[in-house]
């Protein structure tokens, strides 16, 4: 009896460190959901972490000359909040998408500046979530 719960508890155990993919791209999680939606919700849907064109070259300029992960993440994070460059606020209600915050508010809540950096972030190949 005693092997058999060592078994399960090593099995259970192996079992929870399997490699699942948590860490969507927009159009990744776009087809993950494409079977749960109808064709207008697809077409309305709005993934808040995704990336214009514009963001993405902001970030390449933002880290330019850096190679390491995290000296690009501070990068982008000194970009985001410096008060010459992009300037974001935090504003607790300014619940929006990193898009929106980029091109149109420069307000953001926790939530909204956690959209913003991780959009940044993967858009320079940093596994950001």
């Amino acid at each position: 009896m005693r092997r058999l719960l060592i078994l399960v508890a090593i099995t259970t155990f192996i079992g929870g460190c399997t490699i699942h993919q948590y860490i969507y791209k927009p159009d990744e999680l776009r087809y993950a959901v494409t079977d749960r939606l109808s064709e207008t919700e697809l077409a309305r849907l709005e993934i808040p972490y995704s990336a214009t064109p514009e963001m993405i070259e902001f970030a390449r300029d933002a880290v330019d000359g850096e190679i390491n992960p995290i000296d690009k993440s501070i990068e982008i994070v000194k970009a985001i909040m410096s008060r010459w460059v992009l300037d974001v606020q935090y504003e607790r209600q300014a619940d929006f998408t990193a898009p929106e915050v980029f091109h149109h508010t420069r307000r953001a809540n926790c939530l909204s500046f956690t959209h913003l950096f991780v959009s940044l972030a993967r858009a320079m190949d940093i596994r950001a979530h």
